[in-house]
């Protein structure tokens, strides 16, 4: 992430992308993640950019591709 994007990142969001290098790379999973947001925006259940946010992305982004994930955080990568 350069510089200016940091001046507008939260420090959540930061330590999100850091934990997910999948994010913007992997086009699957990225567009996965932004349906996510997405219905979490309508939803509105959660506060964007708390710790419960995020935990609910990444739960969801598990559920539903598992498999595509463990090319990004297995060991034989």
């Amino acid at each position: 992430m350069n510089n200016f994007c940091k001046d507008f990142v939260s420090p959540l969001a930061s330590k999100w992308h850091l934990a997910n290098p999948w994010y913007g790379i992997d086009h699957f999973l990225t567009l996965r993640a932004l349906d996510i947001h997405y219905d979490l925006v309508k939803s509105k259940k959660l506060k964007i950019d708390s710790q419960k946010y995020y935990d609910e992305i990444d739960k969801r982004i598990y559920k539903f591709c598992k498999k595509r994930l463990k090319k990004y955080f297995s060991m034989d990568n």
